[in-house]
């Protein structure tokens, strides 16, 4: 569960993203069926200022409206398989999957930079700032980010 203002978020099992108020009452917003599998997590409402990021076993990294409205920006297909996670590195969104690639996005979510890791899944990956991240999965890998 993620507090957003005077809201909360919730996503699960089921593929679900769904809003409510601080007194538990259900809100209009998300979706029943936002991702087709379990649903990771949703984060960003800090790093991404007027927006949630929600990414799932499905492979999809999806945008949404503080007030739970589906936003343009991500892919239903940003990864081959599950998405391990997203993270705030500067002004973009990084996200790791199963499937060995490493995705740039534009705090709007359009797609600006990948590579793909020899070697597949990540278990992790983590942000050393100003310029450096490190990725985990059968051994640890180093990446130096151009300066901007």
């Amino acid at each position: 569960m993620l507090p957003v203002g005077a809201r909360l978020v919730s996503w699960g099992d089921d593929g679900a993203i769904r809003f409510w108020s601080l007194d538990g009452a259900s809100l209009a917003g998300g979706a029943a069926d936002a991702h087709s599998g379990r649903v990771e997590g949703v984060g960003g409402v800090l790093a991404v200022g007027d927006r949630l990021v929600s990414w799932g076993d499905d492979g999809a990294i999806l945008f949404w409206s503080l007030d739970g409205a589906s936003l343009a920006g991500g892919a239903v297909d940003a990864h081959s398989g599950r998405v391990g996670g997203l993270l705030p590195v500067s002004d973009q969104l990084v996200s790791w999957g199963d499937d060995g690639a490493i995705r740039f996005w534009s705090l709007d979510g359009i797609p600006v930079h990948i590579m793909v890791v020899p070697g597949g899944a990540f278990s992790g990956l983590w942000y050393l700032p100003p310029d450096r991240l490190i990725a985990a999965g059968s051994a640890l890998w180093s990446y130096k980010l151009p300066i901007r």
